[in-house]
């Protein structure tokens, strides 16, 4: 996919979308918003137009503290803790698609790189709250 497509991509995707899912709050946000992206003075080598998932959780989860590799997501949990507002008592379980392969700037690299779209990363971020509530359910089985 070249630059200017898929810069038409990112302007129609816009850079932030919240939903409500399996009881949870989910935010999905691009690394840096659209309008940051096309002012840059190197737009082709801007590395950020990535989208990032999150999930809210209270911060009484035992995700909180207890190990999240067995959640599965894109790449992986990259981040766990408050996240938008410092006194919001609410947690965030998250990913990135910044990942090797994953195409994170308007310069093509040239190795199968794969722009993860609005649609991939809103679905993800589904998944991720799914599994947030099995854990709850497989948590009060134990």
């Amino acid at each position: 996919m070249n630059k200017d497509t898929l810069l038409a991509i990112i302007r129609e995707e816009g850079d932030h979308e919240e939903f409500n899912h399996a009881g949870h709050g989910c935010i999905i946000r691009r690394a840096c918003s659209v309008a940051e992206i096309e002012k840059s003075p190197r737009i082709d080598e801007y590395n950020g137009i990535y989208w990032c998932g999150y999930v809210q959780i209270p911060k009484t989860h035992p995700l909180c503290k207890e190990d999240v590799t067995s959640l599965e997501c894109h790449g992986g949990v990259t981040f766990r803790g408050a996240r938008f507002l410092p006194k919001d008592p609410k947690w965030y379980i998250g990913f990135d698609c910044a990942h090797l392969g994953d195409r994170s700037s308007l310069k093509e690299m040239g190795f199968g790189e794969l722009y993860c779209n609005k649609a991939y990363v809103i679905n993800e971020t589904k998944r991720l709250a799914e599994q947030i509530v099995d854990y709850l359910v497989e948590e009060s089985v134990r």
